[in-house]
This record gives structure tokens, sequence and C-alpha cells, in this order.
């Protein structure tokens, strides 16, 4: 009877102070979990870009970035741009961009996949307009980057009809 007492003992221990793990996770409409050599990284989708770090070839960032970005922006070299205006946003076909100054930029446009779907050099120009009436509908990342100050900035846009 005592080997019996000890057993239950020790089973409500091991059960009630066992040590307990909680599976990172998230709550999103999309998303993936990659693991890889002990590297673990968990991402979303429709997210906006909050940081990213990179060494060597691990790129990891807090929000939806997408592959594409990090081929056009290294992020280490590069600041970001003030003062841009992108209206309306959401949008249903037109979208304006306003700079603060008159300059050379480039704007690349990428679905919530990650997707590029343009890319296109402007010159000295301080205001754009974009037409967004093919797109169908849904959530783009647009990258406005000034190579030659080392700036770039990325606005989540809602594109409906």
């Amino acid at each position: 009877m005592k080997n019996i007492s000890i057993i239950i003992f020790l089973f409500a221990q091991l059960s009630g102070f066992g040590q307990l793990h909680i599976d990172k996770s998230s709550v999103d409409n999309g998303g993936a979990i990659n693991t890889n050599a002990g590297l673990t990284i968990i991402y979303t989708i429709g997210e906006p870009v909050v940081q990213e770090k990179n060494k060597s070839n691990i790129y990891i960032s807090e929000g939806f970035l997408s592959p594409d970005i990090f081929k056009t922006v290294n992020t280490e070299n590069y600041t970001s741009i003030d003062d841009i205006k992108v209206y309306p946003n959401p949008t249903v076909d037109i979208l304006n961009i306003s700079f603060a100054e008159k300059d050379d930029y480039e704007i690349s446009i990428s679905n919530s996949f990650g997707q590029m779907i343009s890319k296109t050099k402007y010159y000295r120009v301080n205001t754009l307009t974009l037409n967004m009436k093919n797109f169908i509908d849904g959530i783009y990342f647009v990258l406005i980057k000034n190579s030659d100050k080392k700036q770039y900035k990325i606005y989540k846009i809602v594109k409906q009809k």
C-alpha cells in the first residue's frame, strides 16, 4: 500500500507541476512555419513590416516582407523615407503618391503572397498616379525606394471594388 501511495504522490507531482510546453503559433489568415538547422521562423501574410534583421543568409522580419523586397533593398544600408503621402487607401482603381521633394524613385508592388506584380523606375518626380484598376481585390505592398539616398518605405494598400 505504501508503494501505491508513493506512485500516486509522484504522479500527482509530475502531472501537476510538470513542465508546460506551449508551441509558438500565429492566428491569421495565412502564413507558415519553416524549420531548418534548428532555426524556426513563423510568418504571416498581411502584416506590415515592423523590423528587419539579417546576418549572412538569414533574414528575419517582424511582420510581412516578401523575398523580392530583400533582393531589392539591403536594410542595413537603407533608412526610412519620410514625408510620402499614399492615398486613397483603400483604393478602387487609382493610387496617388506624393513626395516631399522631386527625385528619382523605384516603385515595386507585391501581392500578399510576396509575388512582385510590377516594378518601375520614375525619374525627377514629386507626384505619381498608379493605375490599379486591373488588379484583383486584395492586399498589396508598395515598396518605394530611392537608391541614390539609400532610403525606402513600404506601404500596405487595400484594393477593392
